[in-house]
């Protein structure tokens, strides 16, 4: 890690020098151009590109772990550049920066006849807007190094990547209009057509998987000349695509692609990313008549596998659960980042009080990774977590919430045992926090690139559990809700009751009149499930 990058993570005026130094020089022959007082947006740009060239020669060559586990040092770094940017985002909307911007911007302008005061606030804002783009373009840098220490990165913003010249557009738009829509002009349309209809998952999953048809194929390319051959290269491109294909977003899709056949994705996720290509050329043909025959039509991936056969699912059982509960990261490990190695530190966040909260109420993970600060009621006669479609201000468009079922919206009363372990203090501290887009109670557990709730916080789970030694393909988080129903049924609580608690529907039509079981019944049959574990007696001391 170079000293640049922990002074833009940490803020450290002392070592701002250190960029200076670093930058100055690849800043001289832009300087020695510039001798207005008042800055054009040519000269900030030219500023801006040549400081992204020197912050990213800085991570460029890399970045070597030295430490025995090297994966959970990469782990850290991520997680440290991941904040970083999130900082910056944070800056750039409030329009608002730092010292260490400012710093860096009175770093560049050094030397010139220009100085940060003297420039009108609309130019003082886009050069340190513009500064701390580079410095976010130049961890999205380092992290992809992380990953890949050979293949070329491709900026991400435009600022720093190649700009497409526009020197044909009249060329262009004469071609489009005698032959119909491009590629891009299709899909777009198509997009927008569907948003009316797709849930927002939906729709942003369908503008990443078209991008990667779109790149393929050509944005100019004229809709009516694409021909089977041209679906067929597609689809082999999506078959050569890396299984962490989704971890790389700064990569262009044949930077995704791998010729090693052990290293790409399964038949079947590689159909999930074909298929809306296939229903994008259906609607140009069957709706829009934009085509007179479907290029995709007969064009299909096959998965060489026999019908799916659900895997069974089981509860935990005690021991494991006490295998579970007694791991560092609940009892104590070395550090946020290595919560798999025993030490002195308990770290109550999310990834401590999300088991324990699928534990305690049998709810899906899904279900409580999009719970926002506002759907946990600690103060009403029972406390309780609600579970519901309502997305208050300050939701992200992608982390939308959606319930299963409508039997999936439903109130959950809280297990005494989660406010004796401290759950309310863990929620009060998370309120503090709302705002700048944070309204989630499990903020660290992102979206998938799937659009679902429940991905990323699955593959952490499911790393713990064979951390743990629960390697058997039958214990997943959702063992836990097996278990809640257990414990229900245990206590001999009638199944309209636990249906109400879980979040199931028996079909019933009685089942939809009234108001149903009330929160002070199911807070009573919470209190009385014999779940095999209590948590209390290995947590409440430590």
């Amino acid at each position: 890690m170079s000293e640049i990058t922990r002074t833009l993570r940490t803020g450290d005026r002392r070592k701002a020098t250190l960029l200076t130094a670093t930058l100055r020089y690849r800043l001289q022959e832009v300087f020695d151009v510039i001798r207005a007082q008042e800055m054009s947006r040519k000269d900030i740009r030219q500023i801006v590109r040549t400081c992204f060239d020197g912050l990213s020669a800085a991570v460029d060559d890399g970045f070597m772990p030295d430490r025995v586990e090297p994966h959970l040092e990469r782990v850290e770094q991520v997680s440290l550049a991941t904040e970083c940017i999130e900082g910056l985002t944070d800056q750039i909307d409030r329009s608002h920066f730092d010292q260490t911007i400012n710093g860096l911007a009175e770093s560049a302008l050094s030397g010139t006849a220009f100085h940060l005061a003297d420039q009108s606030p609309a130019r003082r804002l886009d050069l340190l807007e513009g500064l701390a783009r580079a410095v976010i373009e130049q961890q999205r840098l380092f992290m992809h190094r992380l990953e890949d220490r050979l293949l070329p990165y491709r900026p991400s913003d435009e600022l720093f990547g190649a700009r497409p010249e526009i020197e044909c557009a009249g060329t262009q738009n004469a071609i489009r209009n005698s032959v119909g829509p491009t590629l891009e002009d299709a899909v777009t349309l198509y997009l927008e057509a569907g948003a009316e209809r797709w849930r927002g998952k939906t729709h942003t999953s369908r503008v990443r998987m078209l991008s990667y048809l779109v790149e393929h194929v050509g944005a100019a390319r004229p809709l009516m000349s694409i021909e089977p051959h041209d679906v067929r290269g597609f689809r082999d491109a999506v078959l050569s695509l890396r299984c962490n294909y989704g971890r790389k977003p700064g990569l262009s899709f044949a930077a995704k692609q791998t010729s090693n056949k052990i290293k790409r994705i399964a038949p079947k996720t590689a159909r999930l990313i074909f298929e809306p290509c296939k229903a994008f050329f259906a609607w140009c043909t069957n709706v829009e008549g934009y085509l007179a025959s479907n290029p995709a039509d007969k064009v299909r991936i096959e998965t060489g596998q026999p019908k799916k056969v659900s895997r069974a699912r089981r509860g935990f059982d005690a021991a494991e659960l006490r295998t579970i509960f007694t791991a560092p990261m609940f009892t104590g490990c070395k550090s946020v980042h290595r919560r798999f190695d025993p030490g002195p530190i308990q770290i109550r966040d999310g990834k401590f009080w999300l088991p324990l909260l699928g534990y305690y109420t049998g709810a899906r993970l899904g279900e409580l990774v999009q719970l926002q600060v506002r759907d946990v009621h600690l103060e009403a006669g029972v406390p309780h977590i609600s579970i519901n479609e309502d997305n208050g201000p300050g939701t992200s468009p992608d982390e939308r919430k959606h319930v299963k079922s409508k039997a999936g919206i439903r109130c959950v009363p809280l297990h005494p045992a989660l406010l004796t372990l401290g759950f309310a203090e863990f929620v009060q501290k998370r309120s503090k926090k709302l705002g700048k887009g944070r309204v989630r109670l499990f903020g660290e557990f992102k979206f998938g690139i799937d659009g679902q709730a429940s991905t990323e916080a699955s593959k952490w789970f499911g790393r713990f559990l064979d951390r743990a030694g629960l390697t058997g393909n039958d214990l997943v988080f959702h063992s836990f809700r097996h278990g809640a129903e257990d414990a229900f049924r245990n206590a001999k609580q009638p199944q309209y009751l636990i249906d109400k608690i879980v979040g199931h529907s028996d079909g019933a039509v009685s089942s939809v009149y009234g108001q149903g079981v009330s929160l002070d019944v199911a807070y009573q049959a919470m209190c009385e499930a014999k779940f095999p574990l209590d948590v209390r007696d290995i947590l409440s001391g430590v």
